[in-house]
């Protein structure tokens, strides 16, 4: 019921929302800031954790305090506000506007070494966070971003991004391997492991995924037309688990009925947000701040999109306000850029 009234919400913020540049740029500012803070946190938490075990856990409620136990003791880091998520996609939304000002804006920012501490805090804390659905969605994201800004009609703007490709792979490299030596990727390592293996064949390496990703597909083959109910595969496996891929997910709960006035219309704002972006490619007429705005927009539903992939992101309750933020951000950018045409 609270998802249902949450999307509800969003959905009349999205459909009433009237913004202009400087209250967006003000927000994506707030939240870079936010998101700084957060990594920080997160980082400072894991390389020191008796300062979160000495002086912030004992200031947490019982249920909240063994939460946040049993997750560390899964790998995860520290939840923030409660969740394992929350914290990712704030650094998501800042790691994306940081992307659009270099790869797209028109008055490109030049590099300086805020900027690359910056990402290099982002990165890290999202690697701490050891979410590796969100890390996995983020990755694909950038790929296909860097790949739609790639244009090959300046020669020499096409050459430094392919170099500048080059150099962050062999950057996050280095990084991945002093991580690794410290002991912090260890979650990464027993999947990559599994998967060199032979026995992998024979084993799991999804967390369990494969059983219930079976199930919900046997579920929706029995109840194919209108599904099993809202909600209610939770209900009806033995792991009292949601899917793990909100596509089958909604197939079992909704059926085909369900899965169409779903999907269809979140496909429609995505295909209409990529096609404005590719506009502002091929004019090169926007401002920077647009470009970002719209950057931005595309990459977060992009990111949803892979992360539905792999983990109920729609079943979390901070899902819709980024989502909706997603939204917003593209419906503006379209709107500012018919403006600057």
């Amino acid at each position: 019921m609270a998802i249902t009234i949450y999307m509800l919400v969003s959905g009349v913020v999205f459909l009433f929302a009237r913004t202009d540049k400087t209250e967006i740029n003000t927000v994506l500012k707030w939240i870079e800031l936010a998101a700084v803070l957060i990594a920080l946190y997160i980082i400072v938490v894991k390389i020191f954790p008796s300062i979160y075990w000495g002086i912030i856990s004992p200031r947490l409620i019982t249920s909240t305090r063994e939460y946040c136990s049993r997750l560390i003791r899964m790998g995860y880091g520290v939840p923030i506000g409660g969740s394992t998520t929350y914290a990712d996609y704030i650094i998501a939304i800042s790691l994306l506007g940081n992307f659009a000002r270099i790869l797209f804006g028109k008055e490109r920012k030049k590099i300086n070494i805020w900027f690359v501490i910056k990402i290099a805090i982002f990165i890290t804390a999202i690697l701490f966070e050891n979410r590796r659905s969100e890390i996995f969605a983020l990755i694909a994201t950038f790929l296909i971003l860097y790949i739609l800004s790639l244009d090959t009609r300046h020669r020499t703007d096409f050459l430094k991004k392919l170099g500048g490709f080059v150099v962050v792979i062999a950057l996050f490299a280095i990084g991945l391997v002093i991580l690794s030596r410290t002991g912090h990727l260890a979650r990464f390592e027993e999947v990559f492991q599994k998967l060199l293996l032979r026995e992998a064949y024979s084993q799991d390496v999804t967390g369990g995924r494969f059983a219930l990703w079976e199930k919900a597909w046997v579920l929706f083959k029995e109840n194919s037309l209108l599904g099993i109910g809202w909600e209610q595969f939770i209900n009806n496996n033995l792991y009292r688990h949601d899917v793990h891929n909100t596509y089958l997910q909604w197939l079992c709960e909704t059926g085909i009925v369900g899965f169409i006035l779903i999907f269809v219309p979140m496909l429609r704002l995505f295909f209409l947000s990529l096609r404005d972006v590719q506009l502002m490619i091929k004019e090169e007429i926007a401002s920077s701040d647009v470009m970002t705005m719209g950057v931005i927009g595309l990459g977060m539903q992009l990111f949803f999109i892979m992360i539905n992939i792999v983990d109920p992101a729609f079943y979390h309750l901070n899902y819709f306000c980024f989502f909706c933020l997603a939204l917003i951000l593209s419906e503006s950018a379209g709107k500012l850029y018919n403006q600057e045409r």
